[in-house]
C-alpha cells in the first residue's frame, strides 16, 4: 500500500499518477468486469510462487484503478485552468497528460490480469468529484504543490526505482513509460504553480506557505505484503518500501527548496520538509 498522508489527515494517493482528491479522500471508480482496459503484455509469471503472484495482481489492481482516477483529475485540473484564465500552453499541458494516464491505467490493468488478477474495468466514478473543483488561483497553486510537485514528483521517483530494479521486460517497459510520463506531469505542476505564483498576488503566496508547512507534515507508508518473496517482488517491479519512503522524504526535500527559490516566496520563512521546523529560506 502506497500513501501520502497531508496535514490534517486527507490521504493523496501517491501510486502513479495524480489522485482525484475530494471531500478530503483519493476517489477512484467503481469496479466492473470487462476486457475493454486490456491490451498485450506477457510478463514472466510461472517462476513466482502463488502468494506473490497474487499481490502483484493486487498491487497492479491498485495502480490501475489510482491511474484511472487521475484522468478524471487532470480534466478536472483542465476545468480550473479554465476558469482562472491561465494560458494555453498550461491547459495542453493538462489534456496531454489525462491522456497519459489513460495509457498508464491501460498498462496496469494489463499487468494485473497477467499476474492473475481477473479482468476488471473501472466502473462509474463519483462525478461530484470532478464538478466540484475550487477555481481559484490559491486553491490551484496548493493543488498544484501537493499533488503534483510531491505527488507526482513521488510517483515519478519510485516508477524509477522500480524500473530499475525489475527484471521482467514488460514491466521494466511499462515503469519506463509511466516513469517519463509522471515526470514530466511533474514539471506541468510547476508551470501551474509558478504561473499562479506570478499572477495571484499575496493570496496564493499564502497558500503556497501554508501547503509547504503541510508538505512537512505529510507522511508515506508504503507495506511489503505479507508472505510474498521480496526478491521476486523488486524484480517484478514493486520498489522496496525502505527505498520508496527514503524516495519520498528526498522529493519532499527537494519540492520545498524549489518552491521557496521563487521569487513570489521572498520574505517568507521556510519549513524544513522533514520535521516542519522553521528555517530561513537561505538554509
Amino acid at each position: 500500500m502506497r500513501r501520502v498522508v497531508i496535514a490534517g489527515g486527507a490521504p493523496s494517493n501517491a501510486s502513479m499518477g495524480r489522485p482525484l482528491v475530494y471531500a478530503g479522500a483519493s476517489v477512484v471508480a467503481e469496479r466492473a468486469s470487462g476486457a475493454g482496459w486490456i491490451d498485450e503484455l506477457s510478463p514472466e509469471v510461472n517462476a513466482l510462487d502463488a502468494t506473490t503472484r497474487a499481490a502483484l495482481a493486487a498491487a497492479w489492481r491498485d495502480d490501475a484503478f489510482a491511474e484511472h482516477a487521475s484522468i478524471a483529475a487532470f480534466t478536472r485540473v483542465a476545468m480550473q485552468l479554465i476558469a482562472v484564465a491561465a494560458p494555453p500552453e498550461l491547459l495542453e499541458g493538462a489534456h496531454r497528460a489525462a491522456l497519459d494516464e489513460v495509457r498508464h491505467a491501460r498498462l496496469c490493468f494489463t499487468l494485473a490480469s497477467m499476474y492473475g488478477a481477473r479482468w476488471e474495468a473501472p466502473g462509474p466514478i463519483a462525478p461530484d468529484a470532478i464538478r466540484h473543483a475550487v477555481c481559484d488561483r490559491a486553491s490551484l497553486a496548493r493543488e498544484a504543490l501537493l499533488e503534483g510537485c510531491l505527488g507526482e514528483g513521488v510517483a515519478a521517483a519510485i516508477a524509477r526505482a522500480s524500473r530499475d530494479t525489475a527484471e521482467d521486460p514488460a514491466v521494466m517497459g511499462a515503469l519506463a513509460t509511466i516513469a517519463d510520463d509522471e515526470a514530466r506531469h511533474c514539471e506541468l505542476a510547476w508551470s501551474i504553480l509558478g504561473w499562479c505564483l506570478e499572477t495571484g498576488g499575496a493570496a496564493v503566496a499564502q497558500a503556497v506557505d501554508d501547503a509547504l508547512r503541510a508538505l512537512a507534515a505529510a507522511d508515506f507508508s508504503l507495506e511489503l505484503p505479507a508472505g510474498v518473496d521480496a526478491a521476486a517482488w523488486a524484480s517484478h517491479g514493486r520498489v522496496d518500501p525502505a527505498r520508496a519512503e527514503a524516495l519520498h522524504e528526498a522529493t519532499a526535500r527537494s519540492v520545498a527548496e524549489r518552491a521557496w527559490r521563487h521569487p513570489a516566496m521572498a520574505g517568507r520563512v521556510s519549513v524544513s520538509p522533514r520535521r516542519g521546523a522553521a528555517r530561513s529560506r537561505r538554509a
